[in-house]
């Protein structure tokens, strides 16, 4: 488990001081995949980096198991390599003068890790058959593809059987093919390990597909943590929606209240139920976060058609849409709004009639947005 706590980073300019880290409180749990998602300077890399020891902070505790590693206002700092960690970048940092064996084998022929294996070919095997690497362990690095020198980092840094797994989006220099092969092996190697990661990622695809939990980050702060399912789907802003994909954002006014968190929604295309965290008072404005897949089109001849009575209609025509081989994107304008839906592939000209149908089950309404 690692448990972080208040911990705040800054940056002293001449003139100000820069937060950089902002009142991250977080706890990860043991043998879970979890990751850091967020764009360029949001705070995630250095996040990683001061839970490595790599870099200090101002206030706050981090604690790794039972094990308090980091708190600067009680003196208390754990050196990195006295950590139990495995830490693999997008780089790979690989020692370009040895082999492959001596990559992977090299944690285990420091002083401090001496007598941490009787049989370092027996574990260097382990580590490679764990990762799926086939290669000629004499060989030099500097004769690798780019999923091979990851596959070494990985290797080296499992070796010592770490308690806590860091990857700053080791993936982020393969191809989109290798880098989709490359996160299904990752993935297994972890349900294996059931080693407890924490993962930088840039791209959704990453965190959703590979992760237990995922934390939005923006600005040095963490704007929601939850599983894949529960940061796409039901957000806590549109920040937060918008940093897991495209969504429509639909304008509402809440006319009557089920309970704390279901009530009927009143759109300029009529009514509908929506879920939300924390729904509002009567009257209030909301905004309704739909997810282009959740725009279900009817159309006669589509043997799809969604039969639901109570589906709120909407009506639009075509601008545009773009052709993704298994799918369509395509985008309407209907009224004032402009709308996008995802879909199997149909005739979807520019200026056709279309109508769509957004089911009650796939409202979820978040605090008023404007854009």
């Amino acid at each position: 488990m690692i448990r972080i706590d208040a911990l705040r980073k800054i940056l002293k300019m001449p003139d100000r001081d820069w937060p950089i880290l902002s009142d991250i409180d977080q706890t990860i749990p043991t043998g879970a995949f979890f990751t850091l998602l967020g764009s360029s300077g949001s705070g995630k890399t250095t996040l990683l980096r001061v839970l490595a020891g790599l870099e200090s902070h101002e206030a706050g505790e981090i604690t790794i198991g039972e094990q308090l590693v980091s708190a600067p206002k009680r003196g208390v700092h754990i050196p990195t390599h006295q950590r139990n960690i495995g830490m693999v970048f997008q780089s790979c940092a690989l020692w370009p003068t040895m082999s492959i064996y001596d990559n992977i084998a090299y944690p285990l022929t420091t002083n401090r890790r001496k007598g941490r294996s009787n049989n370092i070919q027996q574990e260097v095997l382990r580590v490679t058959e764990l990762v799926n690497l086939m290669a000629h362990l004499k060989a030099s690095v500097g004769m690798l593809s780019g999923e091979q020198r990851y596959k070494v980092a990985l290797a080296r840094a499992l070796i010592a059987k770490p308690d806590i797994l860091l990857l700053d989006d080791p993936l982020g220099q393969l191809d989109p093919f290798l880098r989709e092969q490359v996160r299904n092996e990752l993935k297994n190697t972890q349900r294996k390990t059931q080693t407890t990661t924490l993962y930088v990622a840039d791209d959704k695809a990453e965190a959703l597909s590979m992760s237990d939990y995922v934390a939005v980050m923006n600005g040095g702060r963490i704007e929601m943590t939850g599983s894949p399912q529960d940061v796409y789907g039901r957000p806590n802003s549109a920040l937060v929606a918008q940093s897991l994909g495209l969504c429509n954002f639909i304008s509402g006014t809440v006319k009557q209240k089920i309970d704390t968190q279901h009530g009927i929604v009143q759109t300029q295309w009529g009514s509908v139920t929506v879920e939300m965290e924390s729904l509002p008072s009567l009257n209030k404005k909301v905004t309704l976060m739909v997810r282009p897949e959740n725009l279900i089109r009817i159309d006669g001849t589509n043997p799809n058609i969604p039969m639901i009575s109570d589906a709120l209609r909407i009506r639009g025509r075509i601008l545009s849409s773009m052709y993704f081989g298994e799918r369509q994107e395509t985008e309407i304008l209907a009224g004032l709004q402009l709308l996008r839906f995802r879909h199997p592939p149909f005739n979807a000209r520019e200026g056709r009639d279309v109508a769509l149908a957004l089911r009650n089950d796939r409202c979820w309404a978040i605090p008023e947005h404007t854009s």
